[in-house]
């Protein structure tokens, strides 16, 4: 008797390309030669570590991380086509049942993974950022992770509703989408070029950020391409006209208080490096600075402009702030927006609570005693 087409001989489905041969099976036979790569990176750091050949140490994290990144570009551009079907096959973009899974792991594993933050005192970033070979730059290492996750939504938001036969989403997806983009703009672009100095980032935080940006861009992205609201009558049960509008202007109140007190903190470096640009000038006699630069890298006080006067991480206030007002837009059911919410709390309130601490540290308990960390009357 002849077999169906889809099956094979042994009377095992085929997987979709024809070759039946299992996921991992595709992937192995396409990175035989990465694969290569990476042990010849192995023997490199080996020969480093046993000091077989001299090395300046400013290059060993090059050397480290070097023969990886070759592997990592040769993995990817080898056979593009076979890997991507292997790999992100149903995952970027996700099916609904892959978005559910992405969405529930998002939900569980990172608010998990910021309360480690509480028992651990070591934080790569910011005001608590010590030397350490695998820093990276701070402006660089903020843009590569923050821009991911307006990235993964604008691709979300071009290839899902295609695949869905969706012709034209309602007027609020667009605009929820829109504020996204434009937050993360800021955020991710704006915000570092802008900054008078930035301290290094050590390379652990920022693989978690971007799969933190990665992760939330497709669940939010997801939902508003395909997987949440896409008809007017739908959206009329999700979040009503007023809500909507209520919690647009609650967002834009938040986003520009937010780059209000950014700003109160840029202006602490601003003066400050113009303080010793000054000084330096008058030393070298009127020769700006006799071409010596300064460092506000780790320059630090007290603000005082704004919601600052009662808490000292006014710019977190003011975010979580934004969110909300996103969530009540969204609608009060908008898992992806509630999750994007519970992460940013989990994740900013223990920096903010240790951070009183360490002001109170630096600057006495006198001018830090009638502050709050974030939340006003809580903690």
């Amino acid at each position: 008797m002849k077999q169906p087409a889809s099956q094979s001989t042994s009377g095992s489905r085929q997987r979709p390309g024809g070759t039946g041969m299992p996921l991992i099976g595709q992937i192995a036979k396409t990175t035989q030669g990465p694969m290569r790569l990476i042990s010849f990176s192995f023997d490199m750091t080996q020969a480093v570590a046993r000091r077989r050949f001299p090395l300046r140490p400013g290059l060993h994290c090059s050397i480290y991380l070097g023969p990886y990144f070759i592997a990592f570009i040769a993995f990817i551009a080898i056979r593009p086509s076979s890997i991507m079907a292997a790999v992100l096959t149903g995952w970027l973009p996700p099916t609904r049942e892959n978005w559910a899974l992405t969405l529930a792991v998002f939900q569980i594993s990172y608010p998990l993974i910021s309360l480690l933050q509480i028992p651990l005192s070591w934080y790569g970033m910011g005001k608590t950022s010590v030397d350490s070979r695998l820093n990276l730059p701070g402006r660089v290492a903020w843009i590569l992770m923050e821009a991911p996750g307006f990235m993964t939504l604008l691709y979300m938001m071009k290839t899902l509703p295609q695949m869905h036969g969706i012709d034209d989403l309602p007027w609020q997806n667009r605009v929820l989408a829109g504020l996204f983009v434009i937050h993360y703009t800021y955020r991710a672009i704006i915000f570092p070029l802008i900054q008078p100095s930035m301290s290094p980032i050590h390379i652990l935080v920022a693989l978690m950020a971007v799969g933190f940006q990665v992760l939330n861009g497709t669940c939010i992205g997801a939902w508003l391409a395909a997987y949440g609201p896409v008809t007017a009558e739908a959206w009329a049960e999700q979040s009503s006209t007023g809500q909507f509008v209520a919690g647009i202007a609650i967002f834009y109140i938040g986003l520009a208080s937010n780059f209000f007190h950014d700003e109160e903190l840029r202006e602490i470096r601003r003066t400050e490096k113009r303080r010793q640009e000054r000084i330096l000038g008058e030393r070298a006699g009127g020769n700006a600075g006799g071409g010596k630069t300064v460092s506000v890298e780790k320059h630090y006080q007290v603000p005082q402009a704004g919601l600052f006067r009662y808490v000292l991480y006014a710019h977190y206030l003011c975010e979580w702030l934004e969110w909300t007002g996103f969530l009540m837009a969204a609608g009060w059911g908008c898992a992806p927006a509630w999750a994007f919410l519970t992460n940013e709390v989990c994740a900013m309130l223990p920096r903010a609570v240790k951070g009183k601490k360490w002001y109170i540290e630096r600057f006495g308990e006198d001018k830090i005693r009638n502050k709050w960390a974030v939340l006003p009357g809580v903690v």
